[in-house]
């Protein structure tokens, strides 16, 4: 049987002997780490943790209830950074990973806020084929009222000019009759007092209604435009 052989086999006896008693000094350690905790007792119950995260080859599921008490334990001795980045390592072996039951809801605010967020979801839509954008633009787009009749919309300004060109009209009669009367009294000079008296009249109602179709059509035209 050669040397290394043997050395071989020893090596591999050491090995057997020396797992099974790590394993139990780790579970150990989360034991007293557990029992020190639930006697409020943070100081002691964070160093059995700590000892535990320190052993060698410790299954991740030691770890995780390892490191989810450590972290808790410092947030009860007011680390709050340390205990943060303690449950983010916890977190980075277990995202659903979640704290033990009957925690204070202070606790539970601080930890649930470092849990990740899921990323938002980024719902692309179908971009409309040009038939459908033609419809959705017309029920975006607002439809034109039409319009509406002219003598509705300009009513006044029809009657405004109406009346003006009636007046002048009437003006134009009065000082066709106006001229007459001056003729008469031109050629009827002894009697020319009764012409003379109707030319005046005349005259002075014709001068009237000249002004006043004047009015009337300056004011038919502003209310035609200022209705546009």
């Amino acid at each position: 049987m050669s040397k290394s052989f043997i050395e071989h086999v020893i090596f591999l006896f050491c090995v057997f002997l020396l797992c099974p008693t790590m394993d139990l000094a780790s579970s150990t350690d989360i034991q007293q780490g557990l029992l020190a905790y639930k006697e409020l007792e943070f100081e002691k119950a964070g160093k059995a943790f700590q000892k535990a995260l320190d052993t060698k080859g410790l299954s991740k599921k030691d770890r995780l209830q390892a490191l989810r008490y450590l972290a808790i334990c410092q947030y009860n001795q007011g680390e709050q950074q340390t205990a943060a980045k303690t449950w983010k390592q916890a977190m980075s072996l277990d995202r659903t990973l979640k704290l033990p039951s009957g925690q204070a809801p202070s606790v539970v605010k601080f930890f649930e806020a470092l849990r990740p967020k899921p990323p938002k979801r980024i719902i692309k839509r179908p971009v409309p084929r040009p038939v459908e954008r033609r419809a959705m633009l017309r029920r975006i787009t607002p439809t034109q009222p039409p319009p509406k009749p002219f003598l509705e919309t300009h009513m006044i300004s029809v009657i405004a000019a109406g009346t003006g060109i009636l007046a002048a009209t009437t003006a134009g009669i009065l000082t066709g009759v106006t001229y007459g009367h001056i003729d008469k009294m031109r050629t009827e000079a002894p009697n020319s007092l009764p012409h003379y008296s109707s030319a005046q009249t005349t005259a002075t109602t014709a001068t009237a209604l000249w002004i006043t179709s004047g009015v009337l059509t300056a004011g038919a035209v502003g209310l035609y435009v200022a209705g546009k």
